[in-house]
C-alpha cells in the first residue's frame, strides 16, 4: 500500500491510499473485494459511531488495484509525537471507545491516530478495522493487549477503561498483559 499527499498552496489537502497487489490471488481478491472499498466502508461506520476518521472524497479502482482519497486533516499532530506517557491515555481510551461499539482494529497504534486542532483523536487508518454482532473475550483481550504491549499502563488505568463485566473479570488483566 502507497500513500501520497496531495497539497494546495502548501497546505495538505488529499491523502490518497492506493493498495496494489502483487500476487495473482491478490489481484483476484481485490477485484472482487476491493481492500480500499472496505476501509472507506470502516471509517464511515466509525464516524456514524461518533468516532473522529478523515471526510472521504473518493474511492476509486482500476483493474487489480483500488485507492480511497480522503481529505487531509488539518491541522494536526501526530499522536506518535507526544511523549509516551502522553500517547497512552489516548490509546487506552480509543481502545475502550472501539469495543463499546463493537469494533475491533487489528492494527492500533500510535502511528495511526492524529489531534485535530481541538487535540480530539481522528483514526487515519481503518483498514483493519472490523464491526463485530458480538464481541468475545479474546476481542477484548487481543485490542487492549495492543495498548498495553506498546505502553507502561498500570493496572489500575488499565482497569478504568474496562467496562463494569470486565472489571469483575479477575483473569481478564493477566490475560492481556501476556
Amino acid at each position: 500500500r502507497s500513500i501520497y499527499k496531495l497539497t494546495h498552496a502548501i497546505q495538505p489537502g488529499l491523502y490518497i491510499k492506493v493498495y496494489h497487489p502483487h500476487t495473482a490471488f491478490q489481484k483476484l481478491r481485490n477485484r472482487l473485494h476491493p481492500h480500499t472499498l472496505h476501509e472507506s466502508r470502516m471509517l464511515n461506520q466509525l464516524a456514524q459511531a461518533g468516532f473522529s476518521v478523515p471526510d472521504i472524497v473518493a474511492h476509486v479502482q482500476s483493474g487489480s488495484q483500488s485507492a480511497l482519497i480522503t481529505k487531509a486533516v488539518d491541522p494536526c499532530t501526530p499522536l506518535i509525537a507526544l511523549p509516551r506517557n502522553e500517547q497512552a491515555p489516548v490509546m487506552l481510551e480509543i481502545a475502550r471507545r472501539l469495543l463499546k461499539q463493537r469494533f475491533t482494529h487489528q492494527d492500533l497504534h500510535a502511528g495511526n491516530v492524529l489531534l485535530n486542532r481541538d487535540c480530539t483523536p481522528v483514526l487515519v487508518d481503518a483498514y483493519e478495522v472490523t464491526r463485530h454482532a458480538r464481541l468475545t473475550r479474546g476481542d477484548v483481550i487481543r485490542t487492549f493487549a495492543m495498548v498495553v504491549s506498546n505502553y507502561d499502563v498500570s493496572d489500575e488505568d488499565l482497569k478504568g477503561h474496562l467496562s463494569e463485566k470486565e472489571r469483575h473479570d479477575a483473569d481478564l488483566i493477566p490475560a492481556i498483559r501476556q
